[in-house]
């Protein structure tokens, strides 16, 4: 069951590719006041640290696929 669960959340993290919309649900949404901030992938996803990670319009540096979710 683990790995169908890991799977399907690497599945979805290779899914955050250029144009897909997304919000941040990690500790920075708090730190640096983005709760209601929308961003555009711009490049990613690839492998960093052993995290894969997307960049995105208006942040600075890469962000953890594994803290993103897509905005409908």
């Amino acid at each position: 069951m683990t790995k169908m669960k890991n799977d399907k959340e690497i599945n979805r993290q290779l899914s955050l590719v250029p144009g897909t919309i997304v919000r941040m649900t990690g500790a920075e949404v708090e730190i640096e006041n983005l709760g209601d901030a929308i961003f555009t992938v711009t490049h990613g996803p690839q492998m960093m640290c052993g995290s894969l990670v997307v960049w995105l319009d208006k942040y600075s540096g890469a962000y953890s696929c594994e803290f993103l979710e897509k905005v409908n």
